[in-house]
């Protein structure tokens, strides 16, 4: 499922970051863009500026989460942290922030993944009707054209 571009402000991130909040619940919830070539993330909003910086760049890394975001443009589910370090390249850090379920919704701009929104809490935390509400918050938000319904075929890791 892709989500086409709209809005990118720092408001509607404020926004959809107290919707997802009040809807679904979240401890850690940020917006990552990634470069045209697809080789380096970049840090657009987060929840928690101490542990994530805004602004803050990295090389995209090779992962499950990786693979399914940007080479799939497919939304990632881990209800836990099995799940969790199958498909995170950073795993470990993750874990250290008592985190340990993640949903990962990209946002698609001219064909292509141009921002991931990434929404984590406790392990065990999240269901896929979480996952399938994220989607659709973050449609609405975001797109041109919300979707209508979430999809038949969402992932779940």
């Amino acid at each position: 499922m892709q989500i086409v571009l709209k809005n990118f402000s720092e408001s509607t991130m404020t926004t959809l970051a107290q919707t997802i909040q009040s809807r679904i619940g979240f401890g850690l919830f940020t917006v990552l863009g990634i470069d045209p070539e697809h080789t380096t993330l970049t840090r657009w909003y987060t929840s928690a500026p101490r542990n994530y910086r805004l602004g803050e760049s990295w090389p995209l890394r090779n992962s499950g989460w990786q693979r399914r975001i940007f080479e799939q443009a497919g939304l990632v589910f881990c209800r836990n942290v099995d799940a969790l370090r199958g498909m995170f390249a950073d795993a470990a850090d993750i874990e250290a922030l008592g985190l340990g379920s993640a949903i990962s919704v990209p946002v698609i701009c001219g064909g292509k993944v141009v921002a991931v929104v990434n929404i984590l809490d406790a392990a065990g935390r999240y269901e896929k009707q979480h996952a399938e509400q994220a989607l659709m918050i973050v449609s609405a938000a975001l797109a041109d054209r919300p979707i209508e319904e979430p999809p038949e075929n969402c992932d779940v890791a």
